[in-house]
């Protein structure tokens, strides 16, 4: 079972869709056909093209294709034996990198490890280390919390394994970014942890490497780290099914083949299904008509579950660079039974699991189940006309969680290609449950 779909019956605006059907086929070919055969080099980028940031269309396929024929000299196969080694010797590793790309491993972690994962003992994580995810954007405050809780500021060497510590730094794509010089000082100080020793700091440190122009400023003190290449042409706000995300979230023992089949099986289908059954299409066309029908610049998010906060970050992350719209959150509990007057105007996107991660608790009057009122809710807003899409997951897991992400991802490329369209602009359409 995978991501499934409802309200995605669009009333007058299925019509619509019918009508355009070939103009969305049209780009999928494009997006999937001529745009691979740019960034594979056997045609030219034409300006209006440039940079062609879609290595993420591809991107899990590639990597699952390259693992499964040669695992030990495939990229994630190297990946995997690093992280492997540095989870064994250290028992925090920071995670150092800009806003857009920490996101990535942020929503990984929270919806795929136990929720107080950091909290638990060495032998409850599975001899696994702890993760802290450093933000490049920190100011000095946040930054002195990070060397006080590894014991840093006192300046000493680690006498013990749950004393030392290791670094992932994910490389920055803009060449004005202030992560170079976090970095270093984050360097020294795990230098000072393996008691002055720079090749035993270089060996804890895993460093994800730019794939994308224009090239980042020089991190020159860590010449002698790991690097592990990013998958060329993929943004930051797009990396979090790329080796930016991927790699912290093998360190804390999150299943990442998962991950990537379920993102390549969303790419499969995104790829060989025509604009009547293809999900991506259907979605990005609905959001794209919807927005146009309601003019507005803001949609709403309801993750029904606490593990998609982060998701939801992510996700306004990329509806603000890619599309400049803004992202509303809004909780469960605000929904129910609400008055036409008293909601946004903007689209209401409903992410929700069938199933709960965990055995649910035994007492018979604590039902916090994430579908527990779902359907009357669903009345509430059909009843208020607030247009909403509902993303329904089987649970919240590696597989699921690799569609979900996909499918946002290829939505909103495809939406971003579709705005402005001639023959979308004056389409009007009902987003309704079905």
């Amino acid at each position: 079972g995978g991501v499934g779909a409802g309200g995605l019956g669009m009333g007058r605006g299925a019509s619509t869709l019918a009508r355009w059907g070939a103009t969305l086929d049209r780009l999928r070919d494009e997006i999937c056909d001529r745009d691979e055969r740019m960034l594979s080099g056997s045609i030219p980028v034409p300006a209006a093209k440039q940079p062609l940031e879609t290595g993420y269309v591809s991107g899990p396929e590639r990597m699952l294709s390259e693992y499964l024929a040669g695992r030990a000299a495939s990229g994630v196969g190297q990946m995997l034996a690093a992280t492997k080694q540095l989870m064994a010797d250290v028992d925090h590793v920071v995670v150092l990198g800009d806003p857009e790309h920490v996101a990535g491993a942020q929503v990984l972690m929270q919806a795929c490890c136990q929720p107080f994962y950091n909290q638990l003992s060495r032998a409850a994580r599975g001899s696994r280390p702890r993760l802290l995810v450093v933000s490049g954007s920190w100011d000095n405050d946040q930054v002195q919390g990070v060397l006080h809780l590894l014991d840093a500021h006192r300046g000493l060497a680690a006498q013990s394994l749950e004393e030392r510590w290791g670094l992932v730094v994910l490389e920055p794509q803009q060449k004005d970014s202030p992560l170079p010089q976090l970095a270093r000082l984050l360097l020294q100080a795990l230098q000072v942890n393996h008691a002055g020793d720079r090749q035993r700091a270089w060996a804890h440190t895993l460093l994800v490497s730019n794939g994308c122009a224009p090239p980042s400023p020089p991190l020159a003190e860590f010449e002698g780290a790991r690097r592990f290449p990013e998958t060329p042409a993929v943004p930051a706000g797009c990396s979090v099914l790329s080796m930016a995300g991927l790699l912290p979230a093998a360190l804390v023992g999150i299943n990442i083949m998962k991950l990537l089949e379920g993102a390549a099986c969303v790419s499969q289908h995104f790829r060989t299904q025509d604009a009547a059954q293809n999900l991506v299409l259907q979605l990005a066309a609905t959001l794209c008509l919807t927005h146009q029908a309601n003019a507005s610049h803001s949609r709403s998010w309801c993750g029904w579950s606490q593990a998609l906060s982060a998701t939801q970050l992510w996700y306004q992350q990329l509806l603000r660079t890619s599309l400049g719209l803004d992202l509303i959150g809004v909780a469960p509990w605000q929904l129910p039974q609400p008055a036409a007057g008293d909601l946004p105007r903007g689209l209401l996107i409903q992410v929700a699991a069938e199933r709960f991660r965990f055995d649910r608790l035994p007492l018979a009057t604590f039902d916090l189940s994430p579908v527990g009122c779902y359907q009357s809710i669903q009345a509430g807003l059909r009843q208020a006309a607030w247009p909403s899409v509902e993303l329904t997951l089987p649970q919240i897991d590696e597989a699921g969680l690799g569609q979900l992400l996909q499918l946002l991802l290829l939505a909103t490329l495809v939406e971003r290609r579709l705005t402005g369209a001639a023959c979308l602009s004056e389409a009007s359409v009902e987003v309704r449950e079905t």
